[in-house]
């Protein structure tokens, strides 16, 4: 790892962006609706994180939540947000497409990245749920894709770890592999010492129960949570 590791922390209000940033993270994904694992923000967020923020700020692109196979209105929708993000002159966009037959969706990705330029554009972990992955990354980069978001095809990044290994040995300088998918401060350090990763991603959200014991929505994230993320994280790198 020897550029400098970046920390993505995935944000759904200013006060996570906030928090994130006065934690010492490099970047937030900026997205709305947890619940649904994450749809595109309102303009009036993404202008607010934009002027207050110094970090970069990367805006998700997903017009509902639920599998990535989109209607003509959908995508449509999403070509106004990845403008939007243009005007906004926000530091990326996250998307992603597939087919029904659980392949890349390459001629709207195609379309998606085209007018994202000069924006990078991340594909999500919708590359998990791809049938072959591998050949979806090579697909990706011969369509313009700057990163991938993945927990190598498992469901943490932590199970997935051996898939990252490989995938960072195939495709480095080709294409930047984001760990994500239960990343927090006690397994960053193992996930980053076997992968030599240079890019991890988390939400550190911790579920809100109700009094009534129901779960309700996420806390908001703690700096401090990002701090020890962080100190974890450089601490790997000297060990």
């Amino acid at each position: 790892m020897a550029k400098k590791p970046i920390i993505e922390i995935c944000c759904y209000s200013l006060a996570d962006c906030t928090a994130a940033q006065m934690g010492g993270a490099d970047r937030a994904e900026l997205c709305a609706n947890p619940l649904e694992g994450g749809t595109t923000p309102s303009y009036g967020i993404l202008k607010m994180a934009r002027n207050l923020l110094a970090m970069q700020v990367r805006a998700i692109v997903r017009p509902r939540g639920g599998d990535f196979i989109y209607s003509d209105i959908e995508f449509l929708t999403m070509q106004a947000d990845i403008l939007q993000c243009k005007e906004l002159d926000m530091d990326g966009v996250v998307t992603g497409i597939l087919t029904k037959n659980g392949e890349i969706d390459a001629k709207r990705m195609q379309i998606l990245i085209e007018l994202a330029h000069p924006l990078p554009v991340t594909f999500h972990r919708a590359i998990d749920r791809t049938n072959d992955p591998v050949s979806s990354i090579e697909q990706l980069i011969s369509l313009g894709c700057t990163s991938i978001l993945s927990s190598g095809a498992a469901n943490s990044a932590l199970e997935g770890i051996g898939n990252l290994k490989k995938w960072q040995i195939q495709f480095s300088g080709q294409i930047e592999i984001i760990a994500g998918g239960g990343i927090n401060p006690e397994n960053i350090a193992q996930i980053a010492q076997h992968t030599n990763l240079r890019a991890y991603h988390t939400s550190l959200r911790k579920p809100f129960i109700a009094s009534s014991g129901q779960f309700g929505h996420y806390e908001p994230i703690l700096s401090s949570d990002v701090k020890k993320l962080k100190f974890a994280l450089h601490q790997s790198l000297l060990e």
